[in-house]
């Protein structure tokens, strides 16, 4: 939990920035949606809880903004 709070932090405030606040909480919300439907699709019978899926969403998304750069 802590190491997801300090990326979030670092990171979050990066991708804010270029992104906007809005926009930014809208891929952070929609990717972590997608996460536990994909989660849930693979593993019907196992619940899934955390920002772990939407943390490592926010960085594919630092990541392809430092690729366009």
């Amino acid at each position: 939990m802590v190491l997801n709070m300090m990326a979030l932090i670092v990171l979050g405030k990066y991708i804010e920035r270029k992104l906007g606040s809005i926009k930014y909480g809208l891929y952070f919300i929609g990717i972590s949606v997608l996460d536990a439907l994909i989660i849930s699709l693979i593993y019907p019978n196992n619940m899934s809880a955390g920002a772990s899926g939407g943390i490592f969403g926010v960085i594919g998304v630092a990541f392809v903004m430092k690729l366009m750069k």
